[in-house]
């Protein structure tokens, strides 16, 4: 089993960065459980093989959205999946992040105005 660490920011990039820090919290694995992730908040989690890890925020206005993520894994052979969907949308982008130990990466979506969005973390 690997054990992968991830790390997400979630940034409304018309605004500056001051941030915060949480850790994931368990259940966590469907929209209905997902974690508050605050605009300019580090979460920090971890996910196993298998594990779906969701997190719901609210931007503040229409604007661009960058997720950064920062994953690690205990060994190679696995992608990691970043899926971000909007509540009245469906999904509104994705990136994979290709069999690796060690990845930092930035996830650009575009947010109309404050519609709830759900980011999924998946292997």
């Amino acid at each position: 089993m690997t054990l992968r660490i991830f790390t997400i920011l979630f940034a409304l990039c018309i605004f500056c960065i001051n941030t915060k820090a949480a850790n994931e919290t368990e259940p966590n694995n469907a929209k209905a459980t997902a974690n508050a992730l605050p605009q300019d908040t580090i979460m920090n989690g971890a996910s196993f093989s298998g594990d779906d890890d969701y997190f719901v925020g609210l931007p503040s206005s229409e604007g661009t959205v960058k997720v950064y993520t920062n994953f690690t894994a205990t060994n190679a052979g696995n992608d990691f999946y970043l899926i971000v969907y909007a509540k009245n949308l469906g999904q509104i982008g994705s990136k994979t992040i290709v069999n690796t130990l060690a990845s930092t990466d930035t996830l650009t979506i575009h947010c109309v105005g404050q519609d709830t969005i759900y980011i999924r973390v998946t292997t």
